[in-house]
């Protein structure tokens, strides 16, 4: 954070709390990495109530440059 022209803490975009360390409402997953803070709700006008999962992504990478043949017959 910096300080605005009054002193007062300036927090990025989405962020909020006297150490800018808070996700502003319609927002989550606060990160310092993150240049904006936290990332916006995106739920498609669902909902505007959102916050971090505590399910995580895993990357599964398959080779097919094995030849020509279906291992799924």
């Amino acid at each position: 954070p910096t300080a605005g022209p009054d002193g007062r803490c300036q927090c990025k975009a989405y962020v909020t709390g006297p150490n800018c360390d808070q996700c502003i409402a319609n927002s989550f997953h606060f990160s310092p990495a993150n240049p904006q803070g936290c990332i916006p709700c995106f739920c498609s006008g669902v909902t505007q109530d959102c916050s971090s999962s505590s399910w995580y992504r895993h990357t599964e990478e398959v080779d097919f440059s094995r030849g020509g043949r279906n291992i799924f017959e």
